[in-house]
């Protein structure tokens, strides 16, 4: 139950910033087509394996994706397009970035109405993900809006999602927009956003928990220390593995990799 509700959380976070529903239910019908090998201009600059994509926002998917997203990711174009980007999204993006990708995603949707008027808008968003075999990656993802809703918010982008990891395996989210070839906007996650955001996963006393059992306390030592039942501290570890769906050391390994423990 634990686990089902925590996906559910995962899923409103990403969809309220990415198909943000104040603009998708009054959608107009239709995709914008183009030429793809000559609107995928050079504003995007092959500096790593690249797959190109379409993103139809006011209609909430991706309508196009080429092969090279398999290697990107793990996951074929055909398991991606015309499918719930949400599901995509989770599979991929690590839990310690959800939470300030998908607000400064919504942050640069909502920045492209500034700029609606402008020659070129190329937004440009950094973040890890977790392939499908498990392999973890630094990703950029570069994207313009080709087509605008009436009151300027935008409706389909273009772009491509690049494999920086030869150039940068790690790092907190960081979003930069590049307006006609001039920076004018650059933000970075922060760290300390992300890590509140994913305790929430695991109670106050379960990180406790974890945080004793990591520096070698027995059961009843940490019961002792909590001031609480050995019984109690047993359902605690069985809440953490519900929860995470993994076993107590990798959710250790985990909250160590991020300082929460």
């Amino acid at each position: 139950m634990g686990n089902r509700k925590e996906q559910e959380r995962k899923r409103n976070i990403i969809s309220s910033a990415i198909l943000n529903a104040n603009h998708t239910k009054d959608a107009k019908d239709g995709t914008l087509t183009f030429d793809l090998s000559t609107n995928f201009t050079e504003e995007f600059y092959p500096i790593g394996t690249s797959a190109r994509f379409i993103y139809d926002i006011g209609n909430g998917y991706f309508t196009y994706f080429d092969e090279a997203i398999k290697e990107i990711t793990g996951y074929y174009n055909n398991e991606i397009v015309f499918s719930d980007p949400v599901d995509f999204i989770l599979q991929i993006l690590i839990d310690e970035h959800l939470v300030v990708v998908s607000e400064l995603t919504q942050e640069s949707f909502l920045l492209c109405k500034n700029y609606k008027d402008s020659d070129s808008i190329t937004l440009n968003l950094e973040y890890n993900i977790r392939t499908k075999t498990g392999e973890k990656k630094r990703i950029l993802s570069q994207y313009s809006p080709v087509h605008f809703e009436d009151d300027g918010f935008p409706k389909i982008n273009k772009g491509r999602m690049v494999d920086i990891t030869h150039l940068k395996n790690d790092g907190v989210p960081l979003l930069y927009i590049i307006v006609d070839n001039k920076m004018v906007f650059t933000k970075q996650g922060n760290p300390k956003q992300m890590m509140k955001s994913n305790n929430v996963i695991f109670s106050n006393k379960e990180v406790e928990v974890l945080r004793l059992i990591s520096e070698g306390y027995t059961i009843k030592e940490t019961a002792s220390f909590m001031k609480c039942s050995i019984a109690t501290v047993y359902t605690h570890r069985k809440n953490i593995r519900l929860k995470s769906n993994t076993d107590i050391n990798k959710s250790m390994s985990n909250l160590k990799e991020r300082g929460i423990i």
